[in-house]
């Protein structure tokens, strides 16, 4: 299997980015050599420096332009590759391209769950300037206001990422109350919520308006101090067990 990781040393720029990924991805799961992988992975950080734009993604499938552009923080700081996408978004045509990789798909408007993993994981990519003008727009926040939008603008892609973005706490909100009830009624140890609800809490956190970040903080709280008496439980089950078994031991 090491002969397979070192033939991935001749894999250079011109070949496909998609290629590479695919090929780190299953050597990360079949070879115990860190080393290497470390190699190919500076290969891969390299390429999407050289390689990866809007361009690129227009010239390659859909659905591998996607797995690139979601994938991307698996080999890159979030801040640096912010710094390679800083010009992808000067104007209003190309944010449009760059969401149309994000949200060309045949799912329901009502598959939220899509409709906010797509809107958090495409905005990890923009300037902050540009995410703080997103949470500053409220229309459409409905799926009528969205026909009328695409209606009315050449934009039909950015309206959708817009009302992602209105629906997008109320969702966050219902699903850490989800976790929170489940928990609870069943009396077990706190779940926790996907990646993409992870990522959005930060979000919220950085870009929300102040009531926004009080409902976070206060369910957050709540759920940590659940936290703290269910484990506070088993500690006190724990010990109890121990002396029962020292008793029935003596």
């Amino acid at each position: 299997m090491n002969g397979a990781l070192n033939s991935t040393n001749l894999l250079e720029d011109d070949c496909h980015l998609v290629l590479l990924v695919n090929v780190f991805n299953y050597l990360k799961r079949e070879v115990d050599d860190q080393e290497q992988l470390n190699k190919l992975k500076l290969q891969i950080q390299s390429l999407y420096k050289i390689k990866f734009n809007i361009n690129f993604m227009k010239e390659i499938y859909d659905s591998d332009a996607k797995l690139l552009l979601l994938i991307w923080n698996d080999f890159e700081n979030i801040d640096i590759i912010k710094s390679y996408t800083f010009d992808w978004f000067g104007d209003r045509s190309a944010l449009e391209d760059f969401l149309e990789l994000i949200f060309a798909h045949k799912a329901n408007l009502k598959n939220y769950e899509q409709l906010v993993s797509n809107f958090v994981g495409s905005i990890n990519y923009m300037p902050d300037s540009l995410v703080k003008t997103i949470f500053s727009q409220n229309k459409p926040s409905s799926e009528m206001e969205l026909m009328d939008y695409k209606l009315s603008e050449k934009t039909p892609f950015t309206g959708e990422f817009i009302y992602a973005k209105n629906i997008f706490y109320n969702y966050v909100i219902d699903e850490l109350r989800n976790i929170q009830e489940i928990s609870v009624s069943n009396h077990q140890s706190m779940g926790r919520p996907l990646p993409f609800i992870e990522n959005g809490i930060k979000l919220i956190k950085k870009f929300g308006n102040s009531k926004q970040k009080d409902s976070i903080e206060k369910i957050e709280k709540e759920m940590d101090e659940y936290i703290n008496v269910y484990n506070e439980e088993r500690e006190a089950e724990e010990e109890f067990r121990r002396e029962m078994n020292e008793i029935i031991d003596f």
